[in-house]
């Protein structure tokens, strides 16, 4: 500013026309100040040197430019603006800095970044924050960069953390040092080649797993024990190369797959097996831990258990060798040294033996049967000459169905032939007990069964076809001789308990044993009643299980006990399903209901199935009698599971009206909750 006179100012006598009053000093300053004549600030107007302050009051701007562009001053907040064109900071003073400061929270000031300047070099400069400082971003303040005097941290508390760069086929690259005081590039984001590169080892800890694809179905890690790699989606795990090496530790080879050739398994760096175009050479024994099994058919096989080895064919088990050297051919339990059985239920079990050009024998066990058989026609025993029976210990010569311990059949006369001169001809057999013949007495028409012990006959078959039982002249069909013990059953081996139907008093009875009346067990009536574990009505006044009368079927289960007594219990291939049960005072019908027996526990609106079932007030057609209930198809829609028959069938629907009683149960629990919650209100 150039220098003024002061001939060149207007004078003004009133203080309260000066605005600013100009003066000199001995410093060559001019003051300028307010017109109260305080402290005022001096300003050089000809080049001067500032020895006090200039002072602005609030909200008195100091303008530079011919715009008046830049703006210094102080309202509420200090401002520096700038209107047009770069604002420039500078400090030309060598290696000197430029610091920014800020309140530190305490009444004092804080450096919060400084542009260093001894630190610039060769184009490079540098903006320093110190340590603990933080450059925040985001209005939350979410985004914060830091070094805390040790490490240097990028915190993101909200959103994703991105690092971007836009720039054509260039990357982002991640370096850290290189353990030798330099810096090494460890991975980089190549963008030239799409694809994430890396340029050291990257280390997984245990059981943290490299996963890839979109369902993670592959991954790779170490457990901390074994290392892995596991394909956990529906696809394969397929590893594509030319040569294919897996080696152990020490680099020797234990498998080597050839690229369209062989492949080769070794143990112990040595060679065991390869195949070749021809199939598969192995060096030395072959151990097989279950079976063999033909490529082509799976239902084809040879099995290996513990000592023994076992040949399949179409699915069945053809023959095996057990340990002790025992054959089985369609047989799993061998107690033969060859033990042969129809591979298929009801199928042929047969050895041929045949001398070429001449005759032939087929012997063995034929399809469905159980007899042996002896054929000299037929390979497959349709047409035995001989069997001998397995149960019935039968010997049929020309026949397969002997009915006797030696049964002779031909399509001309056969006959086994027991022939007297005398006057008795018969068949004698005889145990350890005694002996017993058939015969045919000389001079007479019948046929007797004659026990040698009594020297009697008891059993006598007249020229007639009258059978006598007790006596020699049977008048009818069947004749027996004797009151009492008609028929005895005796049960062999169980003590001696026996059973006797006799006949008495115009009475049949069943008891066991004896005929008192204690083990008297089924009592049949002339008039048709029947009583079971009793010899007549009794009313009340006896306990019995079962007892049928013209006018009565009652059936009575009791006990003396009054505790807990099960009476009947229903029981099919699931086990027990149902039961009659008592205690002291009353009866309980139970079905099946263990929480064991029970899945997928689901919850349901009980009174909304109720109020869909309809409910009659109706007459039975059969006596007009009327009940509460409903038709049993209109609760089929409903409640299908408390129905049975279908509607219109041959058969009538039935109704199982315990099986409502849940939706009862529900439906009232569902009335209490309401009751609760209008109570609440």
């Amino acid at each position: 500013m150039a220098n003024i006179k002061f001939s060149a100012f207007t004078q003004k006598v009133a203080q309260a026309d000066v605005d600013f009053l100009v003066g000199y000093t001995g410093a060559d300053n001019v003051r300028i100040a307010p017109s109260t004549l305080g402290d005022g600030i001096y300003l050089p107007l000809a080049g001067g040197t500032m020895v006090g302050n200039v002072i602005f009051n609030d909200g008195v701007k100091a303008l530079f430019g011919t715009g008046s562009d830049l703006e210094i001053y102080h309202s509420t907040d200090s401002k520096i603006d700038n209107a047009n064109g770069d604002l420039y900071i500078r400090n030309f003073a060598d290696d000197k800095d430029i610091y920014f400061q800020c309140d530190d929270g305490s009444g004092g000031v804080e450096n919060y970044f400084f542009l260093d300047g001894s630190l610039a070099s060769g184009g490079s400069v540098y903006t320093v924050f110190p340590d603990n400082s933080s450059i925040v971003l985001g209005t939350g303040n979410d985004l914060q960069a830091k070094h805390n005097g040790t490490d240097t941290t990028f915190d993101n508390y909200t959103g994703d953390l991105k690092f971007q760069n836009y720039a054509d086929d260039k990357d982002i690259i991640f370096s850290s040092d290189d353990g030798s005081g330099g810096l090494a590039t460890y991975f980089y984001v190549d963008g030239g080649n799409e694809a994430v590169r890396f340029s050291k080892d990257s280390w997984h800890n245990d059981n943290v797993k490299a996963l890839f694809g979109t369902g993670t179905d592959l991954q790779i890690y170490h457990d901390g024990s074994h290392s892995r790699i596991d394909e956990t989606g529906t696809g394969g795990l397929i590893v594509r190369t030319g040569d294919f090496y897996l080696r152990n530790p020490s680099d020797e080879d234990m498998l080597y797959a050839a690229s369209g050739g062989a492949v080769k398994l070794y143990y112990d760096n040595s060679l065991k097996l390869e195949t070749t175009s021809g199939g598969i050479q192995v060096a030395d024994e072959v151990s097989i831990g279950t079976s063999i099994i033909h490529t082509g058919d799976t239902d084809t096989k040879v099995s290996f258990g513990t000592d023994e080895i076992v040949l399949t064919t179409a699915g069945a088990d053809a023959v095996k060798v057990d340990s002790s050297g025992d054959v089985g051919i369609g047989e799993p339990s061998i107690d033969a040294r060859l033990h042969i059985t129809s591979l298929a239920g009801g199928g042929i079990s047969n050895i041929k033996l045949e001398s070429s050009g001449a005759s032939k024998w087929a012997f063995g066990v034929p399809a469905g049967q159980t007899y042996l058989a002896f054929d000299e026609t037929s390979d497959d025993l349709s047409t035995p000459t001989m069997v001998l029976t397995k149960t019935t210990k039968r010997v049929g010569i020309g026949i397969s169905n002997p009915s006797e311990k030696l049964h002779v059949y031909s399509t001309s006369d056969a006959r086994i032939e027991a022939e007297s001169t005398t006057n008795v001809a018969g068949l004698k057999v005889t145990n350890n007990s005694g002996s017993y013949a058939w015969y045919v007495p000389s001079g007479t028409d019948n046929f007797r069964l004659y026990d040698f012990t009594d020297t009697a006959d008891r059993i006598t078959i007249d020229g007639d076809g009258n059978v006598g039982i007790g006596t020699d002249a049977p008048a009818t069909k069947l004749t027996v001789s004797g009151v009492q013990h008609l028929l005895e059953l005796t049960r062999g081996g169980v003590g001696d308990s026996k059973w006797f139907a006799s006949a008495d008093s115009a009475k049949l009875y069943i008891a066991e044993d004896t005929t008192a009346s204690a083990d008297i067990k089924l009592t049949l009536e002339d008039n048709g009643d029947i009583f079971i574990g009793a010899t007549s009505w009794s009313g009340s006044a006896r306990v019995k299980t079962f007892e049928i009368n013209p006018d009565t079927i009652s059936l009575r289960s009791a006990t003396s006990d009054t505790g807990l007594q099960y009476h009947e219990e229903f029981h099919n291939a699931n086990g027990m399903v149902g039961s009659i049960a008592t205690n002291a005072s009353a009866t309980a019908f139970n079905t099946s209901s263990d929480y064991r027996l029970k899945d997928d526990l689901q919850d349901f609106t009980g009174l909304d199935m109720v109020s869909r079932i309809p409910v009659y007030d109706f007459k039975w057609k059969s006596d007009e009698s009327r009940g509460y209930g409903v038709m049993a198809h209109e609760l089929q829609e409903v409640l299908p599971q408390a129905v049975s028959g279908e509607k219109d069938a041959e058969e009538m629907q039935g109704v199982d009206y315990s099986k409502i009683v849940p939706l009862l149960v529900k439906s009232i629990q569902e009335l209490k909750a309401e009751i609760e919650e209008l109570k609440n209100k």
